[in-house]
């Protein structure tokens, strides 16, 4: 089935405004991309193309790569449609032109306005690639649909990504020979589909917009379980699943990322910690890192001082089943001082046990250095 997905895989040519790829620089693969998945068979309605322009065109990172991919179940295929990268100057690119002389821009050629210029024209693009992507799909039913199946035969584009959002636009309804329309609402079947069709996320933060699909509260909570699972078993986060699409506005990202040890009941494991946050201190697409153990997402804020910083962070709602070490709710407290970061790991359920040890509050001691991204 796997090779038959696979030969069946169309990677389509890139659309995107092609003099946008001058701000896919270092900086698009150092930090967040966002990558977009449209399901044409879940709706042909050209109001949820306008409802994702206005959520996303405004909410860009600078020199973010966007990437937008169709999925056909009819077909079987999953189609690359736009590839291209925000023409959004950074605070350092910005100062550095504002310090260069007049004269240098006195007859055109300033990056600063030709970025606004070329902005109104990427967002044009993909307004563009929108409307033809719902013009050209097929809603409608189908005895077939291999979401899962789909998702893992096009997955390269979070392999060399520090960080990704992904934002899905489907019903996120599965009905293939390997996973029925029955099975998906059982969390039972997570283990299989990893077995068979495993994919790693890289730590990525999920927004799934269900199309207002008329399911059930019952329904609706499983489906929203099975998918949470399925993401968390594929080192991803579902952050939103609604049929509402809300995807936050962020205008400036600062990222950091420590590598150390955790001490976990008397026995330190290699580990990292990637924090991100706004200009506000707040945390997006974070994550405890425990290399032989586990992986979690964290959320919190962040205060930051000229030459100190410290974090009061949690463990958001999680699935019991995909983690050994970690539970909602779980206390992390964090500190930054001269390039050390010390903090610890606060135990609220005495359940949590590693090596066939239950762990008791005191047990996680973090310390690590500041590296370079």
């Amino acid at each position: 089935m796997k090779k038959i997905l696979l030969l069946l895989l169309i990677i389509g040519l890139s659309v995107g405004f092609a003099s946008n790829q001058k701000y896919c620089t270092k900086i698009s693969d150092e930090q967040r991309k966002t990558v977009i998945y449209l399901d044409l068979s879940s709706t042909n309605d050209k109001q949820f193309a306008n409802e994702i322009f206005n959520n996303v065109s405004n909410n860009f990172l600078p020199h973010e790569r966007v990437q937008i991919f169709t999925i056909d179940p009819q077909e079987s295929s999953v189609k690359e449609v736009f590839n291209s990268c925000a023409p959004i100057l950074t605070a350092q690119e910005i100062k550095k032109v504002n310090s260069e002389s007049g004269l240098k821009y006195a007859f055109g050629g300033n990056p600063i306005e030709g970025a606004k210029e070329d902005y109104s024209f990427f967002k044009s693009a993909i307004k563009s690639t929108l409307a033809k992507v719902y013009k050209k799909s097929k809603k409608g039913s189908s005895d077939k649909k291999e979401l899962i199946e789909l998702l893992y035969a096009e997955n390269s584009q979070f392999k060399n990504s520090a960080m990704s959002r992904v934002i899905i636009l489907s019903d996120m309804i599965q009905n293939s020979e390997f996973v029925s329309n029955n099975d998906i609402y059982d969390v039972a079947n997570i283990s299989k589909v990893k077995n068979e069709y495993g994919i790693d996320f890289n730590n990525a933060e999920i927004y799934v917009y269900t199309l207002k699909k008329k399911l059930g509260a019952s329904k609706t909570k499983l489906l929203k379980e099975f998918w949470s699972e399925y993401f968390e078993s594929n080192n991803g986060y579902l952050k939103y699943f609604n049929d509402r699409l809300e995807v936050p506005k962020i205008r400036a990202l600062y990222s950091k990322k420590f590598e150390g040890k955790i001490k976990i009941a008397d026995k330190e494991y290699s580990s990292k910690i990637l924090l991100n946050y706004d200009n506000k201190g707040k945390v997006y697409n974070s994550w405890i890192i425990i290399n032989e153990l586990d992986s979690i997402p964290l959320e919190g804020v962040v205060k930051k001082t000229s030459n100190s910083l410290s974090a009061n962070l949690k463990v958001p709602t999680i699935s019991d089943n995909q983690h050994k070490l970690f539970c909602k709710g779980q206390k992390v407290n964090l500190s930054l001082s001269d390039g050390t970061l010390q903090g610890t790991i606060k135990l609220d359920n005495t359940n949590l046990s590693v090596n066939g040890k239950v762990l008791k509050d005191g047990a996680f001691s973090i310390k690590m250095k500041e590296v370079e991204l």
